[in-house]
């Protein structure tokens, strides 16, 4: 037989008996996908399975095939990892990057939220469903979901789509989707509470939830209540471990013909409660009375990479050390946020017959979280001026004769206190849906709609801020004709309040009280309307299968209003100049009309051949 014979046969089996299925998706900018799809691996007889609706498709399937690939967690694996919080099993999945959880939204901002971030790409490419339903955003000006808020222990599985998702949904879906579907018939009453903390004896955590339902009209109708409260009271903060403690990685070459390589447990001198300036070629700190002495550094001295020229005073921000004196870049800022979540949902599901089935669910979540971030810091940039009374005849000697020029210092106010964002955050949302089944065309076809409102508020307030207007202007100081300390400003505008700081000492009551600031609430709110619908089901039949289509549209709307606190608003008349921040409130919405189609064909091949023709 010849070569050319066998990849003959070998091509004409690989094409009998084979069906291919094409889907055609069109019109779709934002398709609010219904998805349903079936637990793979976690059906007892997979055979059983009759219609199926794969996520990222409409229409009902008799097998397992999906448009696109998807990752499916099931309510027993969820309950196998003895987690409260949905958020946390989610994020284990591996298509997840590392997204805002209360071990990570302290640095990345809005404090307490559980957002998800598939692929990396960002909150606002991954879009959040909940029952194939739009989720409402718990942040107003983003689109990122607060998945926290979601009824865990309502969970009966979570769908991830990870690939073609943008072309579905639109541009909020392009790193993917994410469905979680609820349960629908729950009978009975699960109820719990949970306590944990680390192993280190701290990070405590307490959480209760309660479920209730009860089917009725002979398994037509049900009512679900569900409740849910955790409270984390406690804070961990960069200096509680030793990872954060110990200084932190950076990547540093000494010149530009070497690689970069990693150097670990760095510390900069500006990480201290004393400040440093540079005299005479020379670093310096100084005790609490203000009096000269020298750095404690690490064992490894400076630990730049490249030479350390300590000529310039200006070069102070740059040194770096590996342990002595300083402590680490993330002291005081929170490890993981303490925070309290009340979430609550109430659902009634009535089926009138095949063709009218009837679901409103209603949800409220109320969260408060708190963040906090270093110090005010001098990272060598600032200065105190040469005529400045702070400087004092030590220091002179130690410079080797008059100081005629600005003196560059760094230091870390720790006086002034941990500076903290607090969130108060509520939520509510009200779901109303009509499905069913019917026939046409000789073929089985079914509906869906829904109307969704929902809307959310956030208020942040701002404690023990620096006004940096006041903080530049206190450390500008001169003496007057007297010999006092005073504000360079208060020469021209002696009413002005202004207080001398001596960053060189620590700092007076006085002296805080006139840099520091609490701003007041800012509010900010969110409204969301959305109206969706469409009609699925087959045409005709082909040797294949049935020809199925899919029709649809949605409109959705959204108002934005975002607040900022009375004293950096200029508009406002509580605003306070002097902090040296401006910001104004946002009013903006959108509205979106959109038309969806999706057209099924399941083409067969087929053919017959004799085997003696192809030998």
């Amino acid at each position: 037989m010849s070569t050319f014979s066998r990849h003959t046969r070998l091509s004409a089996l690989l094409l009998c008996g084979t069906s291919l299925f094409v889907t055609t998706h069109s019109w779709a900018q934002q398709a609010n996908t219904d998805v349903a799809a079936s637990e793979t691996g976690m059906e007892e007889d997979s055979g059983s399975v009759e219609q199926i609706v794969v996520t990222g498709s409409r229409i009902r399937r008799s097998s397992l095939d999906s448009p696109a690939p998807i990752a499916v967690v099931g309510a027993e694996a969820i309950r196998a990892t003895g987690q409260t919080e949905i958020a946390n099993v989610v994020n284990e999945l591996p298509g997840l990057a590392i997204t805002q959880t209360d071990q990570t939204s302290n640095l990345a901002g809005n404090a307490g939220i559980n957002a998800l971030d598939l692929r990396g790409l960002g909150t606002q490419r991954t879009l959040v469903l909940v029952d194939s339903r739009r989720r409402v955003p718990a942040i107003p000006g983003t689109s990122a979901v607060d998945i926290s808020t979601i009824p865990s222990s309502l969970v009966e599985r979570v769908e991830i789509v990870t690939g073609g998702a943008s072309a579905l949904y639109g541009a909020d879906a392009v790193a993917g989707v994410a469905n979680f579907i609820l349960k629908k018939d729950f009978e009975g009453i699960d109820a719990g509470g949970q306590y944990s903390n680390s192993t280190r004896g701290d990070l405590d955590e307490y959480s209760f939830d309660f479920l209730a339902g009860k089917n009725f009209a002979d398994g037509r109708g049900n009512v679900t209540v569900y409740g849910f409260y955790e409270t984390s009271p406690n804070t961990v903060s960069g200096e509680d471990r030793p990872w954060t403690a110990g200084g932190y990685p950076i990547y540093s070459r000494s010149s530009t013909s070497e690689p970069y390589t990693i150097q670990d447990g760095v510390r900069n001198v500006n990480n201290s409660r004393y400040a440093h300036v540079i005299l005479g070629g020379k670093l310096y700190t100084f005790t609490d009375e203000g009096v000269l002495r020298a750095p404690q550094l690490g064992p490894g001295g400076f630990v730049n990479r490249g030479e350390v020229d300590l000529s310039d005073p200006a070069s102070i921000g740059t040194l770096l050390t590996d342990g002595g004196e300083y402590g680490g870049r993330y002291d005081a800022y929170y490890l993981t946020v303490p925070s309290d979540r009340l979430s609550t949902r109430l659902a009634v599901n009535y089926e009138f017959d095949k063709a009218l089935k009837l679901s409103i669910s209603g949800e409220y979540s109320h969260n408060k979280a708190e963040a906090a971030y270093a110090p005010l810091t001098a990272f060598g940039t600032d200065t105190i001026p040469a005529d400045s009374p702070f400087i004092t005849d030590e220091m002179r000697a130690a410079n080797g004769g008059a100081i005629d020029a600005p003196v560059n210092f760094s230091r870390r106010f720790d006086e002034l206190g941990t500076a903290r964002n607090r969130y108060d955050r509520k939520l509510y949302q009200l779901v109303t849906s009509l499905e069913g089944d019917f026939s046409l065309f000789n073929h089985d076809w079914n509906y869906s709609s829904y109307y969704s409102y929902g809307r959310s508020r956030q208020k942040e307030m701002s404690v023990n801020g620096t006004a940096m207007n006041r903080f530049y202007d206190a450390i500008d100081s001169t003496s007057d004709a007297a010999g006092n300390a005073i504000c360079r400003s208060t020469l021209t505008d002696p009413s002005n309040g202004c207080v001398a700081l001596n960053p060189f000492k620590p700092l007076t009551q006085e002296m805080i009280d006139y840099i520091q600031y609490d701003a007041g609430p800012a509010i900010s709110t969110l409204t969301q309307h959305v109206v969706s619908g469409y009609v699925s089901g087959g045409l005709f039949d082909l040797p294949g299968g049935a020809v199925q289509l899919v029709l649809g549209a949605e409109y959705r709307k959204e108002r934005n209003d975002i607040g900022v606190a009375p004293e950096l608003d200029p508009t406002n008349p509580a605003f306070d100049p002097t902090i040296g921040s401006t910001a104004t409130p946002l009013v903006g919405g959108y509205s979106v009309k959109e038309v969806f189609g999706e057209l099924h064909i399941p083409i067969s091949l087929g053919c017959a051949f004799r085997r003696d023709a192809l030998d």
